[in-house]
């Protein structure tokens, strides 16, 4: 399920980081300090890996979709940039 910018924007910190799913592989990840971090999540060769879009809000929701999508055209053409 797609979220909206005020879900991520509300994301409070807890004893524990979380995450808060985008679909597609696409989440923010909540540390207990506050910071917020967007990854993209996606298997290679039965392996599953993340690669870092940015953080929250200096990259906005729209913007992390746009790099997730990018990324996820580089990863089916095998051109990853990790």
């Amino acid at each position: 399920m797609r979220l909206t910018s005020v879900d991520f924007k509300n994301a409070k910190p807890a004893n524990k980081k979380y995450k808060l799913s985008d679909g597609n592989g696409l989440y923010l990840e909540v540390v207990p300090s506050g910071h917020r971090y967007w990854f993209l999540k996606y298997s290679v060769a039965k392996k599953e890996k993340r690669f870092g879009l940015g953080v929250y809000p200096q990259v906005s929701l729209s913007e992390a979709r746009e790099k997730c999508s990018d990324q996820r055209k580089l990863i089916s053409k095998k051109k990853y940039q990790i």
